[in-house]
């Protein structure tokens, strides 16, 4: 089972390295990013005996906070007279994810031109599970699997299957599913996401766009957003369906580019930290300030 907390002890001595109790002492805890996340004091700490300091069930249940394989402490006490018996310790962990993931996306490319196209249903199965279940139902290409898993190993080890819903003569008047989507991608990250969105339509309401372009412009780059950075150029794709909708999920706080050439539109801008917004709504910046020449 991966690591949820964690017992600390530290032990502070004198010049001639006997047990001694110090005036103050300070605890600063550093995960595998090397970002701090916390400080321990006296105030936390239980003296059980002289010198002597526990700090028992530590949480490090947040794997966003303490992704990887360890965190690491760097003990001071602000006194010429005591001073920490070991400076530095490092704590291992077993954390649900490496790397901290905290969301798992799930994308496709679809048919998407299809009048009779209602939208797509993804199914899940277990390890242990003799056949999948229904997670969910979407219009667009991409879905997020927000699912609690009780081990590192269930997650892991998920297995997702994606089926068109389309229209159809059917007694209950509602879309029945068609075909598998074969090629399915996972995407697993701790990044957070806004769902762009809008749509593309010719003067009489019709659907001619393909599709809208991301990307990061090369003259936008280096970017980074939080511990990543971001590749240039190129572009994810955003199908636009038969009613000229779209819907992508992008990374927040990105400077993106979205490029619509039916509609002569590029629109450059930094990625809301918002759980879903409109494309038209997003404050743009000028193209033109970062282009070559």
């Amino acid at each position: 089972m991966y690591t949820s907390t964690i017992d600390i002890t530290i032990r502070t001595i004198n010049s001639l390295g006997e047990p001694t109790s110090a005036p103050a002492l300070y605890g600063i805890v550093h995960n595998i990013r090397g970002e701090q996340v916390d400080v321990l004091t006296l105030e936390r700490l239980i003296e059980s005996a002289p010198g002597v300091y526990n700090l028992d069930d530590y949480s490090v249940s947040d794997t966003n906070t303490f992704p990887g394989t360890e965190l690491t402490i760097f003990w001071c006490t602000q006194s010429t007279t005591v001073s920490p018996e070991t400076a530095l310790q490092r704590y291992a962990l077993f954390a649900k994810h490496p790397s901290g993931v905290v969301n798992r996306l799930l994308t496709w490319y679809p048919s998407y031109r299809r009048n009779n196209l209602y939208g797509y249903r993804i199914y899940r199965q277990l390890r242990g599970e003799e056949t999948p279940t229904v997670l969910g139902q979407t219009i667009y290409p991409y879905f997020f699997d927000r699912s609690v898993y009780t081990t590192p190993t269930e997650f892991h080890l998920a297995r997702f299957t994606v089926y068109e819903l389309a229209w159809l003569a059917t007694p209950t008047d509602e879309p029945i599913e068609g075909g598998a989507i074969l090629m399915l991608r996972k995407t697993e990250t701790r990044h957070s996401f806004c769902e762009v969105y809008g749509e593309v339509v010719d003067v009489m309401g019709g659907s001619s766009a393909e599709s809208v372009n991301f990307f990061v412009h090369e003259k936008d780059a280096p970017q980074t957003v939080k511990t990543s950075f971001m590749a240039r150029r190129d572009a994810v794709t955003a199908p636009v369906n038969c009613r000229g909708e779209f819907s992508i999920p992008l990374i927040q706080g990105a400077l993106v580019t979205a490029d619509m050439p039916e509609a002569g539109v590029q629109r450059r801008f930094v990625v809301p930290n918002k759980a879903r917004v409109a494309l038209k709504d997003i404050t743009h910046y000028p193209v033109e300030i970062n282009r070559a020449e």
